[in-house]
């Protein structure tokens, strides 16, 4: 993310960093920027996790 000039720069990017798409809001009207990691099966690479409890 960036921000300059009363814009705010968004860019997703895949889980290995390569960016997808860009686009830009007026600061103004930012309210809040929220992830939602996409579900998807378990990697060899990813780290064991354990789940915390609801709360």
């Amino acid at each position: 993310m960036t921000q300059g000039r009363g814009i705010v720069e968004v860019t997703e990017v895949t889980r290995g960093g390569t960016p997808v798409r860009t686009a830009r809001f007026m600061s103004a009207r930012v309210l809040a920027l929220v992830e939602h990691p996409a579900p998807r099966p378990a990697q060899p690479d990813d780290a064991n996790v354990t789940p915390s409890a609801p709360g």
